[in-house]
């Protein structure tokens, strides 16, 4: 993929400290925003998880065994060990905790 120019304005300190850093400029803004927008993805995973979809509480309220129960069963001999893991359940205010069953 070719870099695509843009034009960004920092303060005259903000960019002498990047071009007191042992990699060039673009390199190190490069870096930085990927490792920014990382940073935000996993912002948005966990508040996802803190508060999920409502579809994805019904899945988990059934249960990977229903799931298996309900797929033809060379789908579920190729996509799950129901034997594998531990199993766990989702708990309001705390997220997915081991299942005491």
């Amino acid at each position: 993929m070719i870099p695509a120019a843009v034009t960004i304005h920092l303060p005259p300190d903000l960019l002498h400290a990047v071009d007191a850093q042992p990699i060039d400029r673009d390199a190190f803004v490069e870096q930085a925003l990927r490792q920014e927008l990382a940073r935000r993805a996993r912002e948005q995973l966990l508040a996802s998880l803190e508060t999920p979809h409502a579809e994805s509480l019904e899945m988990a309220d059934l249960g990977l065994a229903d799931l298996a129960q309900s797929l033809p069963e060379d789908d579920v001999a190729e996509m799950c060990d129901l034997s594998a893991g531990t199993p766990v359940q989702w708990s309001d205010g705390r997220g997915w905790i081991e299942d005491p069953t």
